[in-house]
């Protein structure tokens, strides 16, 4: 996750609890509400230095975003560095998301580890989702299903939407808890939808088009997705794109497929590249183009696509029978096969027999 300057500072501001330091910072925080960062500025700096934990935060997140500032990435990491020492939440969790990332800073998981502590320990809803994540995935510290539970949790009853998500993910593919449960998956995948958070979304439209916990309702399943995409949910959108491809939305149309796997490739979601892809090479809903399907299935493929490497491999095969392009395709389908698509590389030691 990163943060973008789509993300109003007033939305961040309520998120990480910081009303009581707004007030006493007006002139800053009444600037970052209007989004008029150049005018918050001088008032933010003014009232860092007078050591107020919100106006070192919102430094490091105007510098961070480069809004009407330029950017400064080092000079961001130490605001946010300033403000958590102030024990400002939002500044812990823009130190943490920078350590965890590698922006403007060495990336170090444990520091990030470190940074999301402190700040979900001043309630910070984002800092302790973040912790949650690296929980989860096992960075900056030992896997933890149960303390990245315990994190996701607090941070969605603090208002952090991805929280509410990250939970419901878990009940609904069952992973690291003892067995599935649909109905927690659907209350708090519908609380990080209500919450606006398009990934949330996305999953109440998975539940719905698989009927999980759920009855199967399609037109209930193109609903959600739709809203994750608007919500800029990659997923969402390339969803949406398979239901009009098969004509399990409300029609079916190639053309609109075509639309919603670019909307959702263009929000890095690889499967959306993928199948745009073979709607390059097949002609369906676009202008057959074979360079333009190399193009995105080598976008997926570079995104550990497996399929799209396989796919790419085929086209270098088909178009250069030489043994340049015989050794591309090699290449190709033993990246596929190293992410557990194999057949590939079968396929090639029989061909060059």
């Amino acid at each position: 996750m990163t943060v973008r300057m789509a993300v109003l500072a007033a939305t961040l501001c309520a998120a990480l609890s910081c009303s009581v330091a707004a007030a006493e910072t007006d002139e800053c925080y009444a600037s970052l509400e209007e989004q008029k960062y150049a005018r918050a500025y001088p008032a933010c700096k003014a009232q860092c230095e007078a050591s107020q934990g919100f106006a070192c935060a919102a430094m490091g997140f105007i510098l961070e975003n480069g809004a009407e500032i330029r950017r400064d990435l080092r000079r961001a990491a130490k605001y946010y560095h300033q403000a958590c020492e102030l024990r400002n939440g939002w500044g812990c969790f823009g130190l943490g998301l920078m350590q965890e990332t590698g922006r403007g800073v060495l990336e170090n998981q444990e520091l990030a580890a470190k940074y999301y502590r402190f700040g979900c320990d001043l309630n910070s809803d984002r800092s302790c989702t973040g912790l949650g994540r690296l929980f989860l995935d096992g960075r900056g510290a030992k896997k933890n299903v149960l303390q990245a539970l315990k994190h996701f949790r607090k941070g969605c009853d603090l208002g952090d939407g991805l929280g509410c998500v990250m939970l419901g993910y878990i009940y609904l593919t069952g992973e690291g808890v003892s067995f599935r449960n649909f109905q927690m998956a659907y209350e708090y995948l519908k609380r990080g939808c209500d919450r606006n958070d398009g990934s949330g979304c996305t999953g109440l439209g998975i539940m719905f088009h698989n009927g999980l916990g759920v009855s199967r309702d399609m037109s209930r399943a193109e609903s959600y997705y739709r809203q994750g995409c608007d919500l800029k949910d990659g997923g969402g959108c390339s969803a949406l794109g398979f239901l009009f491809k098969y004509g399990l939305a409300s029609s079916q149309d190639s053309r609109q497929a075509a639309v919603f796997y670019q909307k959702g490739c263009s929000l890095d979601n690889w499967e959306g590249c993928f199948e745009l892809a073979r709607l390059f090479e097949s002609g369906a809903g676009v202008a057959q183009s074979r360079d333009s399907a190399a193009r995105y299935y080598g976008r997926a493929c570079d995104h550990d696509h497996a399929d799209g490497c396989i796919r790419l491999a085929a086209m270098h095969i088909s178009e250069y029978a030489s043994k340049t392009g015989l050794n591309g395709a090699k290449k190709l389908f033993d990246k596929a096969c190293g992410m557990g698509e194999c057949f590939g590389s079968e396929f090639y030691r029989h061909l060059v027999r």
